[in-house]
């Protein structure tokens, strides 16, 4: 049977030539035990060439796994399905684990009195994974015994695994078979060794007692097929397959080498390190490719022909050490393409990264494309709500407010040649710069003696959050400041006629404070004559109005006549009245904000005053 298995390997190195490195490790697995493992029972007449026992039906699960291994063993049993090779074991019927342990030390098995082996038995006899069975024959439940066979065992081989069975329990149950096996368990457990490793063949086999034993301690041959999955699975197991993670496919231009990939970012292995990892590859028939890989695991792939565009498929595989378990390995099949390569827009200019709240921001972004004839656009992908991307102008622009001040704002604007796209990602931060107080109304300078003056103070901060202050440094003693409405109200007398009052105004936000200065001069109407007092006075009110006002009169006047005029004295509406009248309502809801004149003449006297627009 080893020229069968030499043949299953010189296929196996035919079929992919230049992608193995050598010839693959053979792993040898030593199934050791009693008369289970050998496979006889009481009154057992067959031939030791048909005895399988597991054995055969684990070849048949390794083989089709493609492990390369070989049982090894002093002992023949199964060559008809096995072959003189694979037949190999160490099972010896009738055997105790006492017995066992003192074969292993010296070669000499006590129960048949046969020297096996000149010396101890795995010098002549070495395994890479031992599969244990044993304790069956004059059980009892004492761990020590075993405990000897793992000594000795470790005592020649401190490497070589061993995969310890819970042994089957029999047709009859028995329960000292049951905690043997635990007492086993609890002792290879307290060992700390991770290469002796625990699998149970007394329930997780799942053999049925009552009719798959031949008799009361051996199975048939369909529980003996239900071992071989456990031992299967364990032996699977010992060592993890490496994992190629993603590997896109490559792409270069035209007469260009690919760039060179370190294989060791595409793969792990929770057991090897890297270094000890091995990479082959396979290629198309008449590839058009160079490939090579060193010895630092650096994959370089270049066109043999600088003219040649096209693609090709290489199969890569990775391979572990199998750490003296069966060796695993990962495939991926990566496509590499040699193509012309469109050269993506290359952005110029540098983002701005800073603005202030109430000042215009603006950035316009500059890009240049290699290729000729290639045109670029601008494109925004994500900006924030106050700022405006012109795509003609390829402009980022717009003004932060107060509450934009002390953020961060991502930024990111597109550029493509209508092939590739590339972004401009930044952040903006707004600084909380402190804007001053303004001063928005504009005062009049001209009152006149014994009329309403008026001046409306308007002002406002861009920093919505600052608090205003008004002071008031110095304003004549005529007038009167109304806070609510802040407006100055009052009349000069005639005593203060031709007369100059100086306002000084402040406001501060507490950070920077501006003045409004200005004088107030006293002066005689130019073209509006001054009531005489004795005349009955008409009263004018709501003033400042905003839309219309109501003259009234202590008592009716049979004649009236309304003029108003704007500040430079301009007639903008006229009006007259007829029959006895004692109060007139005049709308002015669609005049400009501001002041205004008006005069009321009765009775060959005229009575003038100022109002007030809001």
């Amino acid at each position: 049977m080893k020229n069968f298995g030499y043949n299953i390997l010189l296929i196996f190195v035919l079929l992919f030539g230049s992608f193995l490195n050598g010839v693959a490790q053979t792993v040898r697995v030593m199934p050791m035990g009693n008369s289970i493992t050998f496979d006889s029972h009481s009154n057992d007449t067959r031939p030791d060439n048909i005895r399988i026992s597991y054995r055969y039906k684990l070849y048949q699960l390794l083989t089709a796994a493609d492990y390369d291994f070989d049982f090894v063993g002093s002992e023949d049993a199964g060559s008809y399905y096995l072959g003189s090779e694979m037949d190999d074991n160490a099972g010896f019927p009738g055997i105790r684990d006492d017995q066992l342990a003192d074969l292993i030390n010296t070669g000499y098995n006590d129960y048949s009195d046969i020297q096996v082996t000149p010396g101890p038995y795995l010098d002549y006899f070495p395994a890479d994974i031992i599969l244990l069975h044993i304790g069956t024959n004059d059980l009892t439940v004492s761990p020590d015994d075993v405990e000897d066979i793992l000594d000795n065992i470790r005592s020649f081989d401190p490497d070589v695994y061993i995969i310890v069975a819970r042994i089957i329990n029999r047709k009859t149950y028995h329960a000292e078979t049951t905690q043997f096996n635990n007492n086993v368990e609890a002792m290879v457990t307290t060992r700390g060794d991770n290469r002796i490793i625990m699998v149970d063949m007394e329930d997780g086999a799942g053999i049925d007692y009552s009719t798959e034993m031949v008799d009361n301690l051996h199975p048939k041959q369909s529980g003996y097929d239900k071992m071989a999955y456990v031992w299967f699975d364990a032996l699977d197991n010992l060592n993890q397959k490496p994992v190629i993670s993603s590997f896109p496919d490559q792409y270069t231009g035209m007469g260009k080498a690919f760039d060179a990939i370190n294989l060791d970012t595409v793969v792990t292995d929770i057991e090897d390190p890297d270094y000890l990892m091995q990479w082959t590859y396979r290629q198309q028939s008449g590839s058009n490719l160079n490939i090579s890989i060193d010895v630092n695991r650096i994959l370089q792939v270049s066109p043999k022909d600088d003219e040649w565009l096209g693609s090709e498929t290489i199969w890569l595989k990775v391979e572990d050490t199998g750490n003296g378990a069966f060796k695993k390995a990962d495939s991926v099949e990566v496509t590499f393409t040699v193509e012309i390569i469109n050269n993506p827009p290359i952005i110029i200019s540098e983002a701005i990264l800073n603005a202030d709240d109430y000042e215009e921001y603006s950035y316009t972004i500059e890009a240049i494309d290699t290729n000729q004839g290639d045109v670029v656009s601008y494109f925004i992908h994500e900006e924030p709500e106050w700022l405006h991307f012109n795509t003609g102008s390829h402009t980022l622009s717009g003004i932060p407010q107060w509450n934009h001040a002390n953020e961060f704002f991502d930024v990111s604007i597109g550029v493509t040649d209508g092939i590739d796209t590339v972004y401009q990602d930044y952040t903006i931060f707004v600084s909380d710069t402190d804007d001053p107080p303004e001063f928005t109304s504009t005062p009049d300078t001209i009152a006149y003696p014994d009329s309403v003056y008026m001046y409306e103070l308007m002002f406002f901060d861009k920093d919505e959050d600052d608090e205003l202050i008004l002071n008031l440094l110095a304003y004549p003693n005529w007038l009167t400041y109304i806070e609510g409405s802040k407006t100055f109200y009052g009349s000069p007398s005639s005593s203060e006629l031709n007369q100059k009052f100086p306002l000084i105004l402040e406001l501060t936000d507490g950070k920077t404070t501006v003045y409004q200065t200005f004088e107030i001069h006293v002066m005689s109407p130019t073209s509006f004559p001054v009531v005489n007092s004795s005349v009955l006075q008409p009263v004018v009110f709501p003033n400042p109005t905003t839309g219309q006002i109501y003259i009234s009169f202590p008592e009716p006047v049979a004649e009236c006549i309304i003029s108003l005029h704007d500040i430079q004295g301009r007639l903008i509406k006229a009006m007259e009245t007829n029959g006895k009248e004692q109060s007139v309502t005049i709308d002015l809801s669609g005049y400009k904000k501001g002041f205004y004149f008006f005069s009321v003449t009765h009775s060959n006297h005229t009575y003038t005053n100022k109002i007030l627009i809001k």
